[in-house]
């Protein structure tokens, strides 16, 4: 199975040894090979069907471009390369078997590889990874580090806030170093691509810009993975964008195949209107009448810090998130928590509401705080969640925790509370352990609360 996860070093390598392969394959083409003729079919085609064509003729190494359903000398290329491979008569039109045979080939490679789209909130990315090879994870500050088991494949993702750093980021990864060679590089408005060796091992680093940041990703693989590595990085390229700028008809959870490349980041207007001067951005809602205050209501899942992300920027940053919801998912619970103190805001659960569980990490950011509702935690849990990755959640909790100055005596409560159970908060407690503190509101805010 090893042997043809990677494909072997028998086939056709990427990069120069498929530019290489190509030539000797055009130089023994028909003369009847006809470019114009390629390029009518090929666009002839759905928008969806010349994506997967590309994608298909990516995962079979014999196309280098990024996946964009424009026809061009790569496509065509890479057309005629696979039909002679394939032992075909090569003329860039695949009949309908010859269609039907690439695609099997390319979902066999797909299953091998084990592709899955992957939203790596800490990296603020959603990208095409596959994860049958890079099966470890290891969790990072701004970002995640995926490798194989023998540690000779690698991705990371990564994330920059602030305006400025992707040019910055470009200037670093180009600069002349003993140990690094670029092969490849470009720098754009919105995005950044560059390739070549460092220490002994291949490298293509991809980065892009939105309104908040730069997120991205590098590849690292040494010549065993040269072929699969270049495959990876060029799907990943295709099919990465920052989870700030997904639109909100984006699809959840993770998917085995794409149709067509993801949507260009774009920015987001309000999802709807509940009723007159209010406004409604997934589970979050903001009031005309109270601009300082946005209230989430509801479950915590996956979408939720993006969702997040897409009020503050459609709204403005207010000074207060009141908090009405039964918890959710604690890794959204605790990037929506990070996000909460780095903004400096304050949080508030109105009266005859509640914020429970995982919403408690949330309330617990705020730079002052006041639970007039109930306030609940118990232990974490999760199906099918062992020892040793409870314990891993567990810490993180903890870390946060200790960022967030919550007392010890908030901790055990947590950890002695079942997850059957729920310890809500007595106003003594809130008292005495510090979770009420400070005004959220502040004389001139008060007055616009509803």
């Amino acid at each position: 199975m090893r042997g043809r996860l990677l494909w072997g070093r028998g086939r056709m390598q990427w990069a120069a040894g498929m530019a290489a392969g190509l030539a000797a394959a055009l130089l023994s083409l028909p003369a009847e090979a006809d470019l114009r003729r390629s390029q009518a079919w090929f666009e002839g085609l759905g928008s969806a069907d010349r994506a997967e064509l590309q994608k298909s003729l990516v995962l079979l190494a014999h196309y280098g471009g990024l996946v964009d359903g424009a026809f061009g000398a790569e496509t065509y290329g890479a057309l005629l390369e696979w039909e002679h491979a394939a032992g075909g008569t090569p003329d860039g039109v695949l009949s309908a078997a010859e269609a039907q045979r690439l695609k099997q080939m390319a979902e066999t490679a797909s299953a091998e590889l084990g592709l899955s789209i992957v939203e790596d909130w800490l990296g603020h990315l959603r990208i095409l990874l596959p994860t049958g090879l890079l099966g470890e994870q290891q969790p990072g500050i701004d970002g995640t580090r995926y490798e194989s088991a023998d540690r000779e494949f690698a991705a990371e993702t990564f994330w920059r806030s602030g305006a400025g750093t992707l040019a910055q980021q470009f200037a670093s990864v180009t600069a002349p170093a003993p140990a690094r060679t670029v092969g490849y590089s470009v720098l754009r408005e919105d995005f950044y691509v560059v390739s070549g060796t460092e220490n002994g091992r291949y490298f293509y680093e991809l980065a892009r810009s939105d309104a908040l940041g730069v997120a991205g990703f590098r590849f690292t693989y040494t010549e065993r993975y040269r072929q699969v590595g270049g495959v990876s990085s060029v799907l990943a390229a295709s099919y990465s964008v920052p989870i700030a700028a997904l639109p909100p008809e984006m699809p959840e959870g993770p998917e085995t195949r794409l149709a067509a490349p993801l949507p260009e980041p774009k920015l987001e207007k309000p999802v709807a209107t509940v009723e007159a001067g209010t406004h409604a951005y997934g589970a979050f809602t903001t009031f005309d009448d109270a601009p300082g205050v946005m209230i989430l209501i509801g479950e915590i899942g996956p979408g939720t810090p993006l969702e997040f992300r897409r009020a503050v920027k459609a709204a403005g940053v207010p000074q207060v998130l009141a908090l009405a919801s039964d918890g959710g998912l604690v890794a959204s619970a605790l990037l929506l928590a990070y996000e909460v103190r780095e903004l400096g805001l304050s949080t508030w659960v109105p009266p005859d509401t509640g914020c429970y569980s995982a919403c408690a990490f949330v309330f617990l950011a705020g730079a002052d705080r006041l639970a007039e509702g109930e306030l609940g935690v118990h232990q974490v849990w999760g199906e099918q969640v062992d020892a040793s990755a409870a314990q891993t959640v567990v810490s993180d909790i903890l870390e946060a925790f200790g960022s967030f100055g919550v007392r010890q005596e908030v901790t055990s409560a947590m950890l002695r509370t079942r997850p059957e159970e729920m310890h809500v908060f007595s106003p003594a407690e809130l008292a005495a352990w510090g979770l009420n503190q400070g005004d959220p509101f502040g004389a001139q805010l008060a007055a616009s609360v509803p």
